[in-house]
């Protein structure tokens, strides 16, 4: 399988012992590449991430990639780390982690099935993610934000928060061919949400939602 595709300029050193089959552990790596032009249609299900320019390390304990680049249509700053099983210990390695500084928008948040009402957002906010990725299981995220830099309004309740204001967001659920919000905390300016959404198909498709509490005030 093909992780991701790329260019490469590779330096460092592997060391290792000048006998037959030497096992992992006396072998050591140290090594560092700046990439150009990553781009990964496997990483995130559903979801191209790519990276004009990106700075790769390998040592005998992880892979990580880092820097700039675009989640979708959401810009990121992060890194993307994959750690290894100890040498010679037989385990699996530990899921790879996506963690990240995301920017949100309106146009973001519909590019992963979260479409709000028009005029309902505006602004640009940020906040933290963290994707998981477990073998052989859908990917796993949680993200939260404190909402600044976005507005947000529903006429529906006459309620509304300001661009500069805070609020607290909290999301996380899963990615994948079923992906699910299986926990949503909103707070802003008043109003409080809680609950779970599973999602169709298709930009903002809403399969089955469970808000467990709505508040104003």
């Amino acid at each position: 399988m093909t992780l991701a595709d790329g260019r490469a300029a590779l330096t460092g050193d592997i060391r290792f012992p000048l006998k037959p089959r030497a096992p992992r552990e006396e072998i050591t790596l140290s090594l560092t590449a700046e990439l150009a032009d990553l781009r990964s249609e496997t990483l995130v299900p559903s979801k191209l991430l790519s990276m004009p320019r990106a700075q790769l390390a390998i040592d005998d304990n992880r892979l990580e990639i880092s820097g700039d680049g675009r989640l979708g249509l959401a810009a990121f700053s992060g890194a993307w780390t994959q750690p290894f099983s100890p040498p010679g210990s037989g385990e699996p390695a530990p899921p790879a982690e996506l963690l990240a500084e995301v920017e949100i928008t309106p146009e973001a948040l519909t590019d992963f099935n979260i479409t709000l009402p028009p005029g309902a957002g505006r602004g640009v906010g940020t906040g933290a993610l963290r994707l998981s990725f477990p073998r052989g299981e859908a990917p796993q995220y949680q993200f939260a934000s404190d909402l600044r830099g976005l507005g947000l309004r529903d006429v529906t309740l006459g309620w509304g928060k300001a661009p500069g204001s805070a609020g607290q967001l909290d999301v996380a659920g899963r990615l994948g061919a079923e992906p699910s919000v299986e926990r949503l905390t909103v707070a802003a300016q008043g109003f409080n949400a809680e609950g779970r959404i599973a999602l169709a198909e298709g930009p903002g498709a809403i399969q089955r939602a469970q808000i467990a509490r709505i508040r104003e005030g």
